[in-house]
């Protein structure tokens, strides 16, 4: 499991600017708009047709024979994050993982 920030800059498309490690700040970085916190795990991966589905509530990709859970763990982020006026993704491919992601507004 890897955690990791990014700032970006909405410039007409995503530009990942800088990013920062261990919670030390860059130095010479513009202020950004956004902050972006990434989770990277190196686990079974989701198939592009089901990345949307993970964050509904209940909706499991797989048995709980196979993986523990509720189900409503990706669903709240989703819905907190949204109340904050952030956005959520994830990012993965079977086989290879996945990156997950919440964007904030900088307070900067």
């Amino acid at each position: 499991l890897r955690v990791y920030v990014t700032e970006t800059a909405f410039l007409g498309g995503w530009s990942h600017q800088q990013l920062t490690t261990n919670n030390q700040q860059p130095t010479n970085t513009p202020p950004s708009k956004f902050i972006r916190l990434w989770v990277a795990d190196n686990g079974i991966g989701i198939s592009p047709e089901h990345q949307k589905r993970i964050f509904r509530v209940f909706e499991r990709l797989h048995g709980v024979e196979a993986y523990p859970g509720t189900g409503i763990g990706l669903a709240i982020v989703y819905k907190g994050v949204e109340r904050m006026g952030g956005l959520v993704g994830v990012e993965s491919q079977l086989g290879k993982g996945s990156r997950f992601w919440i964007q904030l507004k900088s307070v900067r």
